[in-house]
């Protein structure tokens, strides 16, 4: 097999990304913010920003600069731990959690819109097969994290 797979994949991502940003845009939020507000709201709020910031694969100074514009704009506000006071935990604020049900379902119509060419057999498939390409990735990534080497025959 040629390239062919991965530069599909990767034009799809870009495309689909794009659509995204724009969603995301017209209620001032980027795909990064939107990942903060996704994770606290699915995952849990009052973690702290340490936890978080793992949470979300990302650097601390990278996820405080996220936060700053987050509280900035009313989505959520941090709060001192009371299990460590050198903490700060994250919390939605009210108006984040009326906002992000919007959000969600605009999300899920332009899923359903991109989405409407393949039966629901396909789309189970698809996510299944991505899914468990992403896995074999990450496992893949992982290895030469490890070895601090690549080689494509790896994993």
């Amino acid at each position: 097999m040629d390239d062919i797979f991965g530069r599909t994949l990767l034009e799809s991502a870009r495309l689909w990304r794009t659509l995204l940003n724009r969603l995301l845009a017209e209620h001032g939020l980027t795909v990064a913010g939107w990942a903060v507000l996704h994770s606290l709201r699915h995952q849990g709020e009052g973690v702290t920003q340490k936890e978080l910031a793992a949470r979300l694969l990302v650097e601390g100074p990278t996820l405080v600069k996220l936060l700053d514009n987050l509280t900035r704009k009313g989505w959520i506000f941090r709060q001192i731990s009371a299990a460590d006071r050198r903490a700060n935990t994250v919390w939605l604020t009210d108006e984040a959690r009326a906002s992000i049900d919007g959000i969600e379902q605009a999300l899920a119509r332009m899923n359903n819109e991109v989405l409407a060419t393949f039966s629901e057999e396909q789309v189970r498939q698809l996510q299944a097969m991505l899914e468990s390409l992403k896995e074999r990735l990450a496992l893949r990534v992982s290895n030469a994290h490890e070895d601090h080497s690549y080689s494509p025959s790896a994993a």
